[in-house]
């Protein structure tokens, strides 16, 4: 089930039979374990914090399933959500705050000009490092619009922002992104 989104209905159908007997949420956790897991390990770069905080989110979601409400909101967005509020738990506790540090001449080998971009593709590790540089809201929300493929509206939820103000960061982000790193 591992990478395949599930339709909704048997979505539904894997919630209740999972809210009757908790041993039945185990094709829940295959579905989401690796979303989630790399989310963490996207924000932490470290395997064994991604699956330790992984594991916190499947144990608050299983514990917390029956709270769980179709309110226009997926199972991923609400489990997203929880990752959320559990990577700022981690934060909080460990007194840590995540300061990506870039070295100049990291970028410095690299040909910006509009010319190069077209005809390359640009890599992951560029992409990484600007995504790095933006401040940490702009950057879960364009990993979850661009990466996660979610809506605006799912978005929203999930940040608890207006679904437009989410649309203005988007838009204002990738803006500062074209301008910073192309040029255009």
């Amino acid at each position: 089930m591992s990478n395949k989104a599930i339709d909704k209905d048997l979505e539904k159908k894997l919630i209740e039979n999972a809210r009757a007997d908790k041993q039945k949420f185990e094709p829940l956790y295959k579905n989401y374990k690796d979303k989630i897991q790399k989310f963490f390990y996207y924000k932490t770069s470290d395997n064994f914090i991604s699956e330790d905080l992984t594991s916190k989110v499947f144990e608050k979601a299983l514990n917390g399933l029956d709270n769980f409400q179709w309110q226009g909101v997926s199972f991923s967005a609400w489990l997203f959500r929880i990752a959320r509020n559990t990577l700022i738990d981690y934060y909080r506790s460990n007194q840590h705050k995540k300061e990506e540090q870039l070295d100049e001449k990291d970028f410095q080998t690299l040909d910006y000009s509009p010319a190069n971009l077209y005809e390359t593709e640009i890599s992951e590790q560029l992409i990484y490092k600007i995504l790095q540089e933006l401040p940490p809201r702009e950057r879960d929300i364009i990993y979850m619009k661009f990466f996660e493929g979610y809506t605006n509206r799912v978005i929203s939820k999930i940040t608890g922002l207006s679904e437009t103000n989410v649309g203005t960061i988007i838009y204002r982000t990738i803006r500062k992104i074209k301008q910073d790193y192309f040029e255009i």
